[in-house]
């Protein structure tokens, strides 16, 4: 008998934290991210990199872990590099943090995909993407242009 009343009890248990969690998502606000810095930065004759950096806000009154930053960069309209970064970052509660997405880029892909660079006086790129909560994905995006002396 004292097996059963430990075993029921242990169900309610979990039940009670099944819905007490269920009751948590379901007020679940969207985090907001925004794109606060996008710079090229040359780092040597053969490849730059882009100095990117999200502001990541989390307007829910519990921490949200991110687990991953996708990204794709367009340069003149043309896709030139994807991929995602791993994170091990938690937003505070209530607050925001700012994450870094470095971007390499190598010259000599650039010019492959441009043709040659001296016919461009500005180069745009587009840079977009999605941060992974774990319970939801938010997009974000970023347009600008580099000039070239």
């Amino acid at each position: 008998m004292r097996r059963s009343f430990t075993l029921s009890s242990l169900i309610l248990f979990s039940a009670t934290l099944l819905v007490i969690s269920a009751c948590k998502l379901g007020d679940l606000k969207s985090p907001e991210v925004s794109v606060t810095k996008a710079k090229f930065n040359p780092i040597s004759l053969q490849q730059g990199r882009l100095d990117t950096q999200l502001r990541v806000s989390n307007p829910n009154v519990f921490k949200l872990p991110i687990k991953a930053v996708s990204y794709k960069l367009f340069v003149n309209d043309k896709e030139f590099s994807f991929g995602t970064i791993q994170h091990n970052l938690k937003i505070p509660a209530g607050g925001s943090q700012l994450v870094e997405l470095p971007l390499d880029i190598r010259y000599e892909k650039l010019l492959a995909s441009l043709g040659s660079i001296f016919t461009y006086k500005a180069i745009r790129f587009q840079l977009k993407g999605e941060i992974d909560f774990g319970l939801v994905k938010v997009p974000y995006r970023k347009t600008g242009e580099f000039t070239i002396n």
